[in-house]
Parts: C-alpha cells; sequence; structure tokens
C-alpha cells in the first residue's frame, strides 16, 4: 500500500533549496561525481537522467526513521506557508553525505544526507485546511513526516485506494516510467526513405525507438538470427516465424553492428520491451523486467537465462550487452 510522506520548507534557506532539487533538476553530472555506476543505473529505469529531482533530511531519529519507512512509488508532499505546494512520489533513495553537500551545500558540517529521489515535481497550491488528511485535516506539519496508517486507511475506506485520493485531490497522475515513450512522436520522424537512413535523429536512443515503429529491411541479419536460434525466440521459445525479430544490442550504426553476435532472435513484444529497456540482459545472460511491468506473462521471465545458440560463435557478445545494460549506447 502507497504512503505519503511530507516535507517541509518552512524557512527562508531551506525555501531557496527548492531551487537546486524540485523546481529544477539536479546537474546529473553531480551523481556521476558521488554514487556508484550501479545505483545510478537503477535509478535510471525509473527517470531520465535529464529530471533528476530529489531532497533530503538531515541526521537525526525521526528523520532516519521515515526515510528508511519510505518506498519507491509512495507519495511526496512538499508543504510550507500553511499549503500543500509540490507533489511528487519516490523513485528512489540512498544515504550519501557526499552528494547531499554538492546539491545543497551544508550546515555546520550537517548535511541533507538521507536523500530521495522523485518523479518529476508538479506544482499545486492548496491550503491545508482544504483537504481532509483522514477524517479531518492536518493543520500544521514539522520537519520530515510520514501521514499515520490510522489515516491512511481512512482516506482508502473513502477513496478506495491512495491513488485515487491523490489523483481527486491533488490533480496528480504519476507515469509509473517517465522513460516511456509516446512512440507517436517518432513515427512523425519516419518517412519513405530505407531505414537505415533516418535523417535528424541525434542519437542511438531515438533510432531504437525509430526500429520499433517499422522492422523491415534486417532481412539477412534476422535469417542469420533465426538459424542460430533455431526459429525460436530466445527468451520465450515462441517458434511463430512471422513474429520473431532481429533485435541489435547495440543499435544500428553502420553495417558492422548486424553482426550476429550483436544480435538476438525475440518475439516481436519481447524486442519492444528490449528495445525500450523495461527488459534487460546483463553480461552474464540474466534477464532484468522493469519494476513497472507487473503482467505475469512478463514478470515470470525476470530472474531467468537468455537461452544460448548452440554454436558458440553466434553467442551475443558479454562486452556489447555490458555496455547496453549499463546505458553506455
Amino acid at each position: 500500500m502507497a504512503q505519503i510522506f511530507i516535507f517541509t520548507a518552512g524557512d527562508v534557506s531551506a525555501r531557496s533549496h527548492l531551487n537546486d532539487s524540485i523546481k529544477s533538476p539536479v546537474n546529473f553530472s553531480k551523481l556521476e561525481e558521488n554514487l556508484d555506476k550501479t545505483f545510478i543505473n537503477e535509478l535510471l529505469h525509473s527517470v531520465d537522467k535529464d529530471n533528476i529531482f530529489c531532497w533530503g533530511s538531515m541526521p537525526g531519529k525521526n528523520n532516519i526513521r521515515n526515510w528508511g519507512l519510505m518506498k519507491e512509488d509512495d507519495y511526496v508532499i512538499c508543504v510550507y506557508s500553511s499549503h500543500y505546494k509540490f507533489i511528487s512520489r519516490c523513485t528512489g533513495k540512498i544515504h550519501s553525505h557526499e552528494l547531499a553537500k554538492d546539491i545543497w551545500g551544508s550546515v555546520n558540517g550537517k548535511t541533507w544526507e538521507y536523500i530521495y529521489f522523485l518523479s518529476r515535481p508538479l506544482s499545486i497550491d492548496i491550503h491545508l485546511n482544504k483537504i481532509d488528511m483522514g477524517e479531518s485535516p492536518i493543520k500544521r506539519f514539522g520537519g520530515f513526516s510520514r501521514i499515520s496508517d490510522n489515516r491512511i486507511r481512512d482516506i482508502k475506506d473513502k477513496f478506495l485506494s491512495i491513488d485515487n485520493f491523490i489523483l481527486q485531490t491533488f490533480n496528480f497522475n504519476f507515469q509509473k516510467s517517465e522513460r516511456r515513450i509516446d512512440l507517436d512522436i517518432f513515427r512523425k520522424n519516419i518517412n519513405e526513405q530505407d531505414f537505415f537512413n533516418v535523417k535528424d535523429i541525434q542519437d542511438s536512443r531515438n533510432k531504437i525507438l525509430l526500429s520499433i515503429c517499422r522492422r523491415q529491411g534486417q532481412g539477412k541479419f534476422r535469417k542469420e538470427l533465426l538459424n542460430a536460434y533455431e526459429k525460436k525466440c530466445a527468451i520465450t521459445n515462441s517458434s511463430i516465424p512471422e513474429t520473431l525479430e532481429a533485435a541489435h544490442i547495440i543499435p544500428y550504426k553502420g553495417s558492422s553492428t548486424n553482426h550476429i553476435q550483436n544480435g538476438i532472435l525475440l518475439r516481436a513484444d519481447i524486442h519492444t520491451l528490449f528495445d525500450l529497456d523495461l527488459l534487460r540482459i546483463d553480461e552474464n545472460y540474466l534477464i532484468h523486467i522493469d519494476k513497472s511491468i507487473e503482467d505475469i506473462e512478463y514478470r515470470k521471465f525476470d530472474g531467468k537465462y537468455l537461452r544460448l545458440p548452440c554454436d558458440e560463435e553466434f553467442i551475443p557478445s558479454k562486452d556489447a550487452l555490458k555496455k547496453r545494460f549499463e546505458n553506455k549506447i
């Protein structure tokens, strides 16, 4: 069950920090300089590197307890001047004195080191007295706090779910992954030219998105993969040829990337999840399904291993998988 957390920005100095990480995103270089790459890669499954928002709490018994209770997808609301001012949702958290100091500085050697990352905050302006948090409004908040279990139960009784309460009360509809993409935007860029001669596409990520919309023109590459994988999807074992597609590990950047070790034979829907990084494969061929995918038909593959070709010459490149898994493409 989703929880609701409140943080206050009661004084001028605290409010100035809203500009550093709530009203504007944090510069991604600060994360690169202070955090482990593994954590950064996990965080980037939920948010884009240009949309890093966060807040933090200073050390203290209550702050540490509440930070420990916070989970991914919990709601987080900023309060000051007796108004609800911003609403967001937790996308991850980390304890890092170094990152906090880099973002917000420090006071007498202390900083807001119990950090929680957030989806893009929605600006709101609603007086505390206007919102019933359960059976009644909460007229005052102090510091970093959590809405009590009793009030959460009251909210659920009235609205059926916390999500409904948030949507109806704050008009906030959180998308589970800010990395989900409207493919229609990319379809508009497709013309009648050859598939790999796409204009105005700046990076390999966009090439991936275009490939979802049109799969044709990979005849030889696909045929090689069909033979290598015995005409079966490397994940589902599906064997309907019309549904099997040639997936690139490193996106197409010329004929050299049409190498069989840079390819995996995947069923069309699995290929789409792979291209959107909602299904990932690490260098040990272990499959990772994004947390936003709840369908059991896909979740059952999480933690399973890729079925590899019998011929070692056709096995996917570990270096290519590692590079993609670490978001270095």
